[in-house]
């Protein structure tokens, strides 16, 4: 790459004293910087070919980075209370109740061919449908062990009714 000539320190040229140049030098730092104080030359540099000192932010401020239009995001925090499953989570208890449901559903077929046939041995699987139904009650199918133990208790009753009579 060739030398464009520009540098960021003014260097002397070979004519010139290198002992003055550093004198300056020591001014400049010494005082703080040189701040550009309308010079007239249209540059943006202050006298010497230095650049204008930048001001620093004052304290604990943070310089802003990025676009001067954009708008800071509003920080909020949901407010949404928590899933009822977070609440209600009973870990492996949960899929054996789901299963409960399931056998409770199988058994009540059995309960009302026993209800029919054989209403001592009915009034037995209609409370075990029952008592599955209600163990069903702490799984995700609520509505289904519902209608399970309504359809146990309705089937417990007409067994026993039949066997006592």
């Amino acid at each position: 790459m060739a030398d464009s000539g520009f540098t960021d320190t003014p260097e002397p040229a070979p004519d010139e004293d290198r002992s003055a140049l550093g004198s300056i030098d020591e001014t400049i730092a010494q005082s703080g910087g040189v701040t550009d104080q309308g010079s007239g030359q249209g540059s943006g540099q202050g006298s010497g070919g230095t650049p204008p000192s930048v001001p620093q932010p004052e304290g604990n401020e943070e310089i802003r980075v990025g676009s001067p239009f954009a708008v800071d995001p509003e920080i909020t925090t949901p407010l949404l209370p928590p899933e009822p499953e977070e609440i209600f989570d009973v870990g492996p208890l949960r899929y054996t109740a789901m299963g409960a449901v399931a056998a409770s559903a199988m058994v009540i077929l059995f309960a009302s061919v026993a209800a029919w046939w054989f209403p001592g041995g009915g009034t037995l699987i209609a409370g075990l449908g029952s008592v599955l139904a209600i163990f069903g009650l702490f799984s995700h199918y609520r509505l289904r062990a519902v209608g399970c133990l309504a359809i146990h208790l309705m089937l417990f009753m007409i067994s026993y009714s039949r066997a006592l009579g």
